[in-house]
């Protein structure tokens, strides 16, 4: 994939989070935006990253944002 191109994919399966999550590490997912009901009473989201296995608290409006720094696109 090219440094400047970002694609998305939605998994909705009915699966507990634990398996979707070992899912995207298998195929190579770089990047999990993770929406909870937790995370969404406080008005955030999380941002992972597969390489640093850093996780981000962020704004869902700095999604987009995170994104395309991550994908080198700022």
């Amino acid at each position: 994939m090219k440094k400047d191109a970002c694609k998305g994919k939605t998994n909705n399966r009915d699966e507990r989070p634990g398996v979707k999550f070992k899912d995207a590490d298998l195929i190579g997912i770089p990047y999990q935006i993770i929406i909870g009901k937790k995370g969404l009473k406080e008005g955030l989201v999380e941002f992972k990253s597969r390489e640093t296995k850093e996780t981000e608290r962020i704004a869902p409006s700095d999604v987009m944002y995170k994104v395309k720094e991550a994908c080198g696109r700022t």
